[in-house]
């Protein structure tokens, strides 16, 4: 088997709603996105050996740095807003759990969610588009497992290297002098704005990308998949336009489900692409 092309580094997670416990994590989000999309996806991750990884990555190549738990998460909703607590974290990842024959893979997502991702992972990847979903930098938390996030400024060297960073604009909390900020700083920022679309900012420009029409379910991990859209796409295409089009699009579906059963095919992305043409 071929050794992947496109490499997701970070927690899968189990996700705890309201009628039992489902895979999660931008990991698994993201890498049935790309593998959606006909990429060879491999993730590095960690997680207790008993994490249902065929189930939640099918068609995905998995590193497992085996832990005592799986990271877990909670996410209650309140007219829009989300409010998260971690129940669980499992291992760090520094470069030493990426695959020797991994590390020339053309597209590597670096996808923290509980600070795991250790500065090492970067300059394991020479060739790659290196981007990041960084809000897992970002997670702080106390004994009660409330998430708060603060230390965008703290960020900024270690965004600078990267080709791309993608976030929402609940990771900044809102606030747009946060993102004013970064789009100095990175050569490519994308904001989602949820059913608002997305912004993407590049070479001191910014433009808006308008939402697809979806009935809502759970906007759990669309972002995840807006990512990994997104990089494939615009490694496909060089086009960062026609790239966050087309990441708003795969996103609309994973808002109609709960999980990551509404990830969609390549094929539903470009049919719902051309019935809003």
């Amino acid at each position: 088997m071929s050794s992947p092309d496109f490499v997701i580094v970070g927690h899968v997670t189990i996700d705890v709603v309201a009628d039992g416990m489902i895979p999660g994590g931008t990991a698994t989000f993201a890498g049935r996105m790309a593998a959606n999309l006909g990429a060879r996806v491999g993730v590095v991750t960690s997680a207790a050996t008993d994490y249902p990884f065929s189930a939640a990555l099918p068609n995905v190549t998995i590193a497992n740095r085996a832990a005592d738990k799986s990271s877990t998460f909670e996410n209650l909703y309140r007219d829009g807003v989300r409010t998260q607590y971690v129940r669980a974290v499992a291992e760090p990842l520094d470069a030493s759990a990426i695959p020797a024959d991994w590390t020339q893979a053309s597209i590597a997502l670096l996808a923290p969610l509980t600070n795991e991702v250790l500065p090492s992972v970067e300059s394991a990847f020479p060739g790659a588009l290196k981007a990041a979903t960084p809000q897992g930098w970002l997670r702080h938390w106390g004994d009660d497992g409330l998430v708060r996030l603060w230390g965008w400024d703290t960020l900024v060297e270690r965004l600078r290297g990267l080709d791309a960073v993608i976030l929402s604009e609940e990771d900044v909390l809102r606030d747009e002098s946060t993102i004013a900020m970064l789009r100095q700083e990175v050569r490519l920022l994308v904001v989602t704005r949820g059913s608002a679309g997305s912004t993407l900012f590049e070479n001191g420009r910014a433009r808006e990308f308008a939402p697809f029409p979806a009935r809502e379910i759970d906007p759990t991990g669309a972002g995840d998949a807006f990512a990994a859209a997104f990089l494939v796409r615009l490694a496909e295409t060089g086009d960062s336009g026609a790239a966050c089009e087309f990441a708003n699009c795969a996103a609309s579906f994973v808002v109609e489900a709960v999980g990551a059963t509404g990830v969609p095919t390549r094929a539903q992305v470009e049919a719902r692409l051309r019935s809003h043409q």
